[in-house]
């Protein structure tokens, strides 16, 4: 349940205040989780002077949740009651009108884990004409950490005796504890990026970035322990921490082109390099995230107007394969017809995944018993009335 209100002032600011309300219950493996969460947000726009442009807010957000049941998951304590408060300000300077623009702001939160969050940013915009722009911007960011990284306690895998991994004689149940000391992980993110429309029916845009992350989360194995129940077997204990470290880099391609008017032809590449370094060498698997994320994408995009009232939407995209989660790269291909017999009221078919029967797209890393995620091939109907 979300309520908003807006309003503009007689001198050119406005405000919005916004609230919500959220509740979820779920099953996991025979557990049951419920959360309830309240959240605040205040923000104010207004105007310094013909130059300057200043933006602040103020958030907070409460949550409580509970688990009940269940074996292989379990958070300890059950119920877990957190709060977080947060204010941000964000200033735009025109330093040259049409020419050159500045923004700086920062976002600081407190939460009672790691006090408080300094996230700043400065980005700057430079536009010699209006077909050209050049841009660059230095931000910081972080993820606080979680109730599962805190307190969770779950079962991953087990290792039957001689099998790959487990040099015991008796089963090896490998488990994931939490830490109540985990930190958040960092983030510096740079960014530098070129727009350039040679025509009024073309748009490029390239974009580069280079990303170092610290404290990133790992587990670090602890001294196996003989558990005699229900059967003979060994536990290995995998404690969360902060010991990786790591950068990505990569760039994005997009091209935007009308040949006609009623005929719009989109293109984006994305190449994403990820490293990572284990800062202790205590957890051997604490690099294996490199490559379960592609590292190549492509998409290619039309929308044609083939009569007023009648639209038709192709497109298609490659992906590159995720060697250490076993999925082969994929080419997926989309469609969808929409036709609008009336002003306000379209009724559109869609039909996605039209190249393979289904297709793997994600797999688990081997905890929860979660299934390879696979996108089938699909159909359905849509139908809009704007009134």
């Amino acid at each position: 349940m979300l309520g908003r209100w807006t309003r503009k002032l007689t001198n050119g600011s406005e405000f919005r205040l916004q609230a919500y309300y959220d509740r979820t219950d779920r099953l996991i493996e025979e557990a049951r989780l419920s959360q309830d969460i309240f959240d605040v947000d205040f923000q104010h726009r207004y105007r310094v002077g013909e130059r300057q442009e200043i933006i602040w807010g103020l958030g907070g957000r409460m949550w409580q949740d509970r688990t009940e049941g269940g074996t292989m998951f379990v958070l300890d304590p059950v119920h877990g009651r957190e709060h977080m408060f947060s204010g941000f300000v964000q200033d735009e300077i025109d330093l040259f009108p049409r020419l050159l623009r500045l923004t700086l702001g920062t976002k600081i939160e407190y939460n009672r884990h790691s006090d408080f969050e300094f996230q700043p940013n400065a980005r700057l915009i430079w536009t010699p004409d209006p077909r050209h722009s050049l841009w660059g911007a230095v931000s910081r960011a972080v993820r606080t950490s979680s109730r599962a990284d805190r307190d969770i306690s779950i079962d991953i895998v087990v290792l039957p005796a001689g099998a790959p991994g487990n040099p015991f004689p008796a089963p090896l149940l490998v488990t994931v504890k939490g830490d109540p000391e985990f930190d958040s992980e960092k983030l510096i993110a740079y960014e530098t990026g070129y727009r350039f429309r040679p025509t009024d029916r073309l748009f490029l845009d390239g974009t580069l970035f280079f990303n170092e992350y610290d404290k990133l989360r790992t587990g670090v194995p602890g001294t196996p322990i003989l558990d005699p129940s229900p059967f003979p077997h060994f536990v290995l204990p995998l404690t969360i921490a902060n010991e990786a470290e790591g950068e990505t880099f990569g760039g994005e391609l997009a091209v935007d082109w009308r040949p006609i008017d009623t005929w719009r032809l989109q293109a984006t590449y994305t190449y994403l390099r990820i490293q990572l370094h284990n800062k202790t060498g205590n957890d051997p698997a604490a690099e294996s995230d490199e490559k379960r994320s592609p590292q190549q994408q492509a998409s290619f995009r039309s929308s044609v107007d083939l009569r007023k009232d009648l639209e038709l939407d192709l497109a298609v995209r490659y992906v590159d394969p995720l060697p250490d989660l076993h999925i082969p790269a994929y080419v997926a291909l989309d469609a969808r017809l929409g036709w609008k017999p009336l002003p306000g009221l379209e009724i559109a078919v869609a039909a996605q995944n039209l190249i393979d029967k289904r297709h793997p797209e994600f797999a688990p890393e081997g905890f929860l018993s979660i299934h390879t995620t696979e996108s089938p091939r699909s159909v359905y109907g849509k139908v809009t009335w704007t009134y």
